[in-house]
C-alpha cells in the first residue's frame, strides 16, 4: 500500500513553475526522497513530461553522485573518505 501524500504533492505542483527552488526539509528517514523520486516523479510523468526531461538520483548513492559530472565538470563531485586511526 502507497500513502500518496497528497497535500505535499499538491504543494510542489501548485509551485511548480513559480521560478524558485524548492527545499524538502524533514527529519532522516521521513520520506523526503521518496516523495521527490516516487511520487512527485509520478505527478509529473502523468502531466506529460517525458521521462528524459526529470532528473532523479540520491545524493546518498555513490552512482548517483557521479551523474553530476556531466552538469559540472570543473567541480569535483567525489565524496573522499578520509580514515584515520589513533592509538
Amino acid at each position: 500500500m502507497e500513502y500518496t501524500r497528497k497535500l505535499y504533492v499538491k504543494r510542489l505542483v501548485d509551485r511548480k513553475n513559480n521560478g524558485l527552488i524548492k527545499i524538502i526539509t524533514g527529519a532522516r528517514r521521513a520520506g523526503k526522497s521518496y516523495l521527490m523520486n516516487e511520487l512527485f516523479y509520478k505527478q509529473l510523468l502523468n502531466s506529460g513530461v517525458p521521462s528524459n526531461r526529470i532528473i532523479r538520483f540520491a545524493f546518498d548513492a555513490d552512482e548517483d553522485v557521479d551523474l553530476l559530472d556531466d552538469y559540472a565538470p570543473e567541480e569535483s563531485t567525489k565524496i573522499e573518505h578520509k580514515m584515520s586511526f589513533t592509538m
